[in-house]
């Protein structure tokens, strides 16, 4: 039986804005006031029309990372919950996914800066949060601006809502940069211990944070200095040794991800990449020129026993102006601008070698041997299938193998040598695939499959009779070895 397998698709917003810089807002008209509503899309508008998809078949969660405000004002933090209800109410990708499924943390436009007490910083966000959300938290505890959840039965998932915006405050250097403390890194870290380890490891693990917790160059202001998250070393640190896979931020308004990946001969495990994501901003008018408002959809499906995931990321990107110059803003719509589809393996991709006996190369010894393997390059007329095995993001299903056909020699490979046609199969439980050389030169195939299969290539010739080649789709698995090799993919 193969090992169960955890699949999620996660919309993530950020930087929504709501207020005089939000970008869904009429502009102002001649003289006082602004150009009427009626008619002008709103964002929550433009987001239903574009998620009205079929269900992907798993798990469906909303991020929003930050910055629902721009000032903190209560009549923008109206909006914001609806806005957020509105988006557990409507269809998401097939159906509705409910306030229970949407997971929101604050960021530092949410923080009334200027109040010198936490507590009068944080009122409104937090009427704001108990109203949405239905809870009871309290504008002078910080722990109730955190939240830690255990999703593993139904979303397959642990989340975390993490705060870095705790001490914004006007004029001090906290003003413009996030910090995560060592209390709210002490909680985090128990109640991570607090999950059974083999059942952590079973869960995809996300971790949500409005600041950016690596500072990189695309996302420097020279203006601000450093401003990403202070204690952001020991908050990566914890998250990898705890197997994380996602960190999603927002902040910048500008849509960046990279693994962090760094590693050190000095410790005795170096756990593999975080996906560190960037939401950008899905309604600020403040976008760095050349940008455009975002929100990404993530896919992300998990295969604990192999300790391999893969996660792939589409960026939105929304069009408000052409080539003939603005857009009627009921025409403006979401689109791909970015799409990356990535893997990450946990642990060595192939077994160790140990016993192993060599010698040199022997014609009389070997060469019948030999002329069986060269005989193999004669019969396929030097086409050889290969494969690459992946996740699968079909739900269901365990792993994708692709497929297709290397030529061992192309530069002495004659025309009448090329197949016309290459039929990929794998038995009765799988599609048979037809890949002719004018649809594609490298007679690429997928096949998704639940358990370990050999597939057969029948290569079809202009000339002569077919050709039949083999190769197998395995069942990847983490593979231990005695020394610190590092092995991510």
């Amino acid at each position: 039986m193969p090992p169960e397998t955890r699949q999620l698709t996660i919309v993530h917003l950020s930087d929504v804005h709501f207020g005089k810089k939000h970008l869904f807002t009429p502009k102002k008209a001649v003289g006082e006031g602004h150009l009427p509503r009626q008619g002008h899309p709103e964002l929550i508008d433009t987001l239903i029309k574009d998620l009205k998809g079929n269900d992907p078949g798993c798990p469906v969660i909303i991020c929003v990372t930050g910055d629902l405000a721009e000032t903190g004002d209560p009549d923008e933090f109206r909006l914001a919950e609806q806005f957020i209800r509105k988006l557990g109410e409507e269809n998401i990708l097939g159906k509705p996914r409910g306030l229970g499924n949407i997971f929101v943390i604050p960021g530092n436009h949410d923080v009334l800066y200027s109040r010198k007490l936490p507590e009068d910083r944080w009122s409104n966000w937090t009427t704001f949060y108990n109203n949405t959300f239905g809870k009871a938290g309290s504008p002078r505890d910080p722990f109730s601006r955190i939240s830690f959840h255990d999703r593993i039965e139904d979303l397959g998932a642990v989340i975390l809502c993490l705060n870095s915006a705790e001490y914004v405050e006007k004029d001090t250097p906290e003003q413009d940069r996030g910090a995560i403390d060592q209390d709210q890194l002490k909680k985090t870290k128990a109640f991570l211990k607090g999950i059974p380890e083999k059942r952590l490891a079973s869960a995809i693990r996300i971790a949500l944070i409005h600041h950016h917790p690596i500072l990189i160059p695309g996302l420097a202001e020279t203006a601000k200095g450093y401003d990403a998250v202070s204690n952001a070393g020991y908050l990566l640190s914890e998250l990898r040794k705890f197997g994380f896979h996602l960190v999603l931020h927002g902040h910048k308004h500008t849509p960046y991800h990279f693994s962090e990946d760094s590693f050190t001969a000095f410790r005795d495990n170096n756990n593999p990449p975080i996906l560190i994501v960037a939401g950008g901003s899905a309604g600020s008018e403040e976008i760095q020129r050349g940008g455009l408002n975002c929100y990404n959809r993530i896919e992300i499906k998990w295969n604990p026993e192999a300790s391999q995931g893969r996660i792939r990321l589409s960026t939105r990107g929304l069009t408000t102006v052409d080539s003939g110059g603005d857009i009627l803003p009921s025409e403006w719509a979401w689109a791909d601008r970015l799409i990356d589809d990535r893997q990450y393996l946990g642990g060595p991709r192939a077994p160790q070698t140990i016993a192993v006996v060599s010698r040199a190369y022997s014609r009389e010894q070997d060469g019948r041997d030999d002329a069986l393997r060269k005989n193999q390059y004669a019969q396929l007329q030097l086409n050889m299938p290969v494969c690459e095995v992946m996740p699968s993001l079909v739900p269901g299903q365990h792993n994708e193998v692709r497929l297709w056909i290397e030529s061992h020699r192309p530069n002495k490979q004659t025309e009448d040598q090329k197949p016309v046609r290459v039929i990929w199969s794998a038995g009765e439980l799988n599609r048979v695939i037809s890949v002719s050389r004018e649809q594609d030169p490298r007679y690429c195939a997928t096949m998704h499959y639940w358990g370990p299969m050999l597939v057969q290539a029948k290569l079809e010739f202009a000339k002569g009779p077919p050709a039949y080649g083999y190769v197998y789709a395995r069942m990847p698995t983490a593979y231990q070895r005695a020394d610190h090799t590092i092995d991510i993919g």
